[in-house]
């Protein structure tokens, strides 16, 4: 999956103005701390990627922090509007900030996550900073972070990939872009020495529940699922009114465009769901699921075809077995999911060396992250 946790929410729709003042935090590079009960005695961990490395020391390499670049919605070919460094500020706490341009260097932009908290039974807006430790072993033996927070607690290992030499394209997945292309530059500059794209593949102790929104002008736009009322032609029909319910959105025709408006998720007449790319209007059908027992009633979808689940994954910048529509304030909206005890790999992330050769080198050109 690609927006679950650090990699969640990557779209910037305008660089905010009137920014808080302040930078990133000092890296803190730590030893091993003892397991937290919480989490299971062994975590489960997939094979690593090909190429891949595991991380040996991933406090270390969290202090020292991991960036992930935000695109700026609807651009094609894809411009970058920001970056999002995960650090840690103190020995025992994880902190997300994000950065947009201003004045020709970098300032924080103010993002809260919006998350489900299970204690609360409620939607909650979080500062992303959560409690960190070393966690239990993994099952092949790689180290683990615990995280945990109002919304649940985790454990994650970490991987690494070097990119020196390679085409700053090589750092990301295809579903970063969601359709979308990437500029020239991309794939004529490279990665200097040292750099390295890293994946989190995240164990959830508990349910995750959360839902995607796109900062715009000091402001929050939820991604929603419009209705569009009574059409014949479900493939090409727009609409901008937001579904109020599940009910409303199956019942009259709802669609859910991605961020670069290169395809979108629809219900038919019968609220059947499927979804098309403007680059091939095949309407590819999806099964749904309506849950609520462990969170937020929520609609969830599946595919027994993996070439229509890589494909959406590329459209939609989510696995399709982690995307999900939520109710929230009367409005159908996007968002993630992950059950309890189920792993999933984050991608998109990058260490300080990487990051910068992506900012710098990535046309229209960037300055450095911040020192």
């Amino acid at each position: 999956m690609r927006k679950l946790v650090t990699g969640m929410a990557v779209v910037i729709g305008l660089a905010a103005t009137g920014c808080s003042t302040g930078g990133a935090s000092e890296p803190v590079s730590q030893g091993p701390a003892a397991p937290t009960p919480s989490a299971a005695a062994s975590v489960p961990q997939p094979e690593l990627r090909p190429g891949a490395t595991a991380e040996n020391d991933p406090l270390a390499a969290l202090g020292a922090g991991l960036y992930a670049p935000l695109r700026r919605a609807g651009t094609d070919p894809v411009q970058v509007a920001g970056y999002r460094a995960t650090t840690m500020p103190t020995p025992d706490s994880l902190s997300v900030q994000t950065f947009a341009p201003k004045d020709g260097t970098w300032a924080p932009v103010p993002f809260e996550r919006l998350a489900w908290a299970h204690d609360k039974q409620d939607w909650v807006a979080s500062d992303n900073t959560q409690d960190a430790a070393a966690g239990p072993q993994g099952s092949r033996g790689w180290p683990t972070v615990e995280t945990s927070s109002d919304y649940g607690t985790s454990v994650t290992t970490y991987s690494f990939t070097d990119l020196a030499g390679r085409p700053l394209a090589e750092g990301f997945d295809a579903g970063w872009s969601e359709g979308a292309a990437l500029p020239q530059s991309a794939t004529a500059a490279t990665y200097s020495p040292g750099a390295r794209a890293y994946f989190e593949s995240i164990t959830q102790v508990d349910p995750f529940h959360a839902i995607d929104r796109i900062r715009v002008s000091g402001g929050y736009r939820l991604q929603t699922m419009n209705a569009c009322g009574e059409d014949d032609d479900v493939v090409t029909i727009e609409c901008s009114t937001p579904a109020t319910s599940f009910d409303d959105a199956r019942t009259r025709y709802g669609v859910y465009p991605n961020s670069t408006s290169t395809a979108s998720l629809r219900f038919s007449r019968k609220g059947d769901p499927f979804f098309v790319g403007t680059d091939a209007p095949v309407a590819e059908k999806l099964d749904v699921s309506v849950s609520s027992g462990d969170g937020p009633a929520r609609l969830t979808f599946s595919t027994p075809d993996p070439a229509i689940a890589d494909k959406f994954s590329r459209l939609f910048g989510t696995d399709i077995e982690n995307f999900a529509l939520y109710e929230y304030q009367g409005q159908v909206v996007a968002g993630v999911t992950q059950p309890a005890g189920t792993t999933t790999t984050n991608t998109g992330l990058f260490n300080r060396i990487a990051i910068n050769d992506v900012l710098t080198r990535w046309s229209p050109a960037l300055p450095q992250v911040n020192s």
